[in-house]
């Protein structure tokens, strides 16, 4: 058994059980030098480990190894709401997860993050982001003088009192200010300034080790990735090794930010960057896209690893709003359907800042006549949370009563499908192929089974029109009755 491999089968291990045994002196560390080094076989190995691990309780006999476990033994499914480890609702963010929002520079990303960890002291909505609970947040970020930080504190601070006379209306200005200031107060800046990648990640987890449970974050804000990645961005070994763990390109493996936030029950809010723009006569089609997480800048894998993601865009034409668009892991926050995907806008607040900035800038919710503006400003339209839904499996159904179609053409020529059936995106097809599916009958379809005509004997499901039922016969009674 190699090093490496011991170090991946083994990781709590090494350096740490002790035993006897013929091959090696009494009461010698296990490490990956000994083992090899020693003469023992894998097998051997291994026995001397599950004997080792049951004498001192750690496993039983019964159970020997304690890094398999079947399906069934995972927990109970519970309701959001009872659910500890969902931190953000729709499973936004999860204890040991990851989201991300990513934008151009300039955007506003740093306010925005500082305001969502503000928010969520307080289990208040934010961007259309509700925690279930109170959560605590660290920050880790490196771009932001002090000055700065303070400034923004000072505008969000003061421009949520301004707005929050709605909810807590009964409340004096003093007390919406105290009630503020407590969840400003709740924030915790950590300074990680010059660490980087495997560095950063031993630093992160010794110091997380350092505090006591309550203190111990819900969420860590990282802004941005590339200050803290240490390594090209564009390389997938560099990015996999900081994200996942392994081998980061600097000669030295790493646990990978994932089993930190496992270990500690923490979610991980990141901050990113899009690449370079595209031209100005691309951009409205970039900026609507529905599948923002593909425009994170670098390495496909951080696309893969991220569970959600938000982009924050620029609106055209405009200086104070923005639109955020949720792709992956979206359709849990209960934003609006706007041009195929789920979107959310967001515009500057106004007023004096205390920061002496001229105008404070914190994100607020635009009027809806506002939102109307932003949206025929984009070309977009509104369709709603359900109601489009529902068209579309309508249009579908009456599609596939005409055309019969295999579920699986359904899907591997989306493409084809929308361009026949008129629903504008793949996302909206497979929404509304889902709805079919669930109850064809209630469509006025039904489903064959036949086999592909290509040889291979697969079995294919055939969505097409329901037979037409026969006509109902009288019951004998009725029947005897009309001819009396």
């Amino acid at each position: 058994m190699s090093e490496s491999a011991f170090s991946a089968a083994f990781p709590d291990l090494a350096g740490r059980l002790r035993f006897e045994s013929a091959a090696m002196p009494a009461v010698a560390p296990v490490t990956p030098a000994s083992v090899t080094t020693q003469g023992l076989d894998a097998d051997a190995f291994i026995s001397l480990l599950r004997a080792e691990r049951m004498a001192h309780g750690d496993i039983s006999p019964e159970s020997p190894t304690p890094w398999l476990r079947s399906l069934a033994e995972f927990p109970a499914v519970v309701p959001e709401s009872e659910n500890p480890n969902i931190l953000v609702r729709g499973r936004w963010l999860e204890r040991g997860g990851s989201a991300f929002l990513v934008s151009t520079a300039g955007t506003g990303k740093s306010i925005w993050a500082l305001q969502f960890a503000i928010s969520m002291f307080h289990a208040r909505p934010f961007s259309g982001l509700e925690a279930w609970r109170p959560l605590r947040t660290w920050i880790i970020q490196s771009e932001d003088s002090d000055d700065r930080v303070s400034i923004d504190r000072e505008d969000i601070v003061s421009g949520l009192v301004a707005a929050d006379v709605a909810d807590l209306g009964d409340q004096s200005h003093e007390e919406r200010e105290a009630y503020w200031r407590e969840a400003a107060a709740s924030v915790m800046f950590a300074d990680f300034t010059g660490l980087t990648g495997s560095t950063f990640l031993d630093a992160l987890s010794a110091r997380l080790a350092l505090v006591g449970a309550d203190e111990t974050p819900d969420v860590i804000v990282i802004n941005p990735l590339l200050d803290f990645l240490g390594g090209d961005m564009n390389r997938q070994d560099v990015v996999s090794g900081f994200l996942s763990g392994g081998m980061t390109g600097q000669t030295k493996e790493t646990r990978g930010l994932r089993s930190i936030l496992r270990e500690y029950g923490i979610g991980a809010l990141i901050v990113h960057h899009t690449p370079k723009p595209p031209n100005e006569t691309e951009l409205k089609g970039w900026i609507k896209s529905a599948m923002p997480e593909y425009q994170a800048a670098g390495s496909s894998y951080i696309t893969n690893w991220g569970r959600s993601f938000i982009t924050a865009m620029k609106v055209p034409g405009t200086t104070d709003a923005i639109m955020l668009t949720a792709g992956k892991n979206g359709a849990g926050l209960g934003w609006d359907v706007v041009g195929g995907a789920h979107r959310h806008f967001l515009v500057w607040g106004g007023g004096d800042s205390s920061g002496g900035t001229g105008a404070r800038h914190y994100w607020a919710e635009p009027s809806d006549e506002r939102k109307a503006e932003l949206m025929a400003a984009l070309n977009l339209t509104a369709e709603g949370a359900g109601t489009s839904a529902d068209d579309d499996a309508r249009t579908l159904a009456a599609y596939l009563a005409a055309h019969p179609t295999p579920g699986r053409d359904i899907y591997d020529a989306d493409a084809d499908t929308c361009k026949a059936t008129g629903i504008a995106t793949r996302r909206r097809l497979r929404a509304a192929f889902k709805a079919v599916r669930e109850d064809p009958a209630a469509f006025g379809l039904a489903v064959t089974r036949t086999t592909s005509g290509h040889g291979n004997g697969r079995q294919l499901y055939v969505y097409g029109p329901a037979a037409p039922q026969p006509a109902t016969q009288p019951a004998a009674q009725e029947i005897q009755t009309e001819f009396i």
